[in-house]
């Protein structure tokens, strides 16, 4: 495959903790603006949420997107391009997180929580879906007030539109799984809905329209598809094994809610009658223990489930990285970061 250059211009593409520096920046300058217009709990609340931090992979995929074929300075515009899709995030995150009933995010009180003290969860649960809401609204006010080609921000719209409608679908089954018995395809389907469409395929793709670059969609779907699905395995697993302190999500949460994971389904398939009814005694429980979550975690393990899951992570990543090579016209210094990034998810911890 014919490989891009950045030879061209003396600009250097950003690592992603010195590109972080200048999203957060921007994340800070945008909500002062919103407070300034629109101030009220649910825009603090917001705020705080959003600016926790977190890993910043969809904003670095869109920038990396947007230097497919060469580096360009990053514009203000295009930092309100990657706040907006932080603030799509967030709203998933704060719908999501009520979904599921979740205590934490990024190690601190989900968005529910924070509204419910001193109050009552039926409250701060009203409160969350609407700074939810909000974020939302504000992603797409910025968007539309981009200074790109109106007809790419069209594009980006229409994209980021009908991928949140996949999203939304993903959830659906995500949520409906738990009270069916799926195969590991299905289950893999909807990981494909859920994560690997919109955390992803949108950013990558949202870049290259901002840029205005012609691209070949079918390799950077394969990609995409084949990295999305590996993460939400590897992050499926990270919720039974992961130390909270890491995570920043409670230990043991996806047990208690009888969530049905790729872990959980490749468990069941596996275990003997004697781990079956351990399994049933502690999934779905909603109050567990430690030694309830220990003995889960050893049933994943003694039943060759978690090394069974591991490693189609790492098939789904070794594609991956095959496909990299299949993307024409790609910048060497985007290749490089897009390898990393393979690499980083296949040994994550957090």
């Amino acid at each position: 495959m014919v490989r891009g250059t950045s030879l061209t211009n003396n600009l250097k593409l950003l690592d992603l903790d010195s590109f972080k520096t200048k999203l957060e920046r921007e994340l800070s300058v945008v909500f002062d603006e919103f407070e300034n217009n629109f101030d009220s709990n649910l825009t603090s609340a917001l705020r705080d949420f959003v600016l926790r931090g977190g890993k910043r992979y969809r904003s670095w995929l869109i920038y990396l997107g947007y230097n497919f074929n060469q580096v360009k300075e990053i514009s203000s515009p295009f930092l309100r391009l990657c706040v907006a899709i932080e603030l799509v995030h967030a709203y998933l995150l704060i719908h999501d997180d009520i979904m599921d009933e979740s205590k934490l995010r990024r190690g601190q009180p989900t968005v529910h929580e924070v509204f419910a003290k001193n109050k009552d969860l039926a409250y701060g649960t009203t409160m969350a879906i609407l700074a939810g809401d909000l974020a939302q609204s504000l992603a797409y006010e910025l968007i539309s007030n981009t200074d790109f080609n109106a007809l790419r921000v069209v594009e980006i719209i229409n994209s980021l539109s009908s991928t949140l409608n996949s999203t939304i679908l993903g959830q659906e089954l995500d949520v409906g799984f738990s009270h069916l018995s799926p195969t590991e395809e299905e289950v893999i389907d909807m990981y494909r809905l859920k994560t690997a469409s919109y955390s992803f395929e949108l950013p990558l793709k949202i870049g290259l329209i901002a840029s205005g670059t012609e691209y070949d969609l079918d390799s950077l779907r394969r990609f995409a598809q084949n990295t999305g699905i590996a993460f939400q395995i590897r992050d499926d697993a990270l919720g039974l094994v992961g130390l909270p302190d890491e995570t920043g999500k409670a230990l043991g949460e996806d047990i208690s809610l009888g969530k049905q994971t790729l872990l959980t389904v490749a468990m069941k398939s596996r275990m003997s009658t004697s781990q079956s009814e351990q399994f049933n005694r502690v999934f779905g429980q909603k109050k567990l223990t430690s030694k309830d979550i220990e003995i889960f975690k050893n049933l994943a393990i003694e039943s060759g489930a978690m090394d069974h899951v591991n490693d189609l992570a790492e098939k789904y990543l070794d594609s991956a990285l095959s496909d990299i090579t299949e993307i024409a016209d790609i910048n060497e210094l985007v290749e490089n970061q897009l390898r990393t990034l393979v690499e980083n998810i296949n040994k994550r911890s957090k």
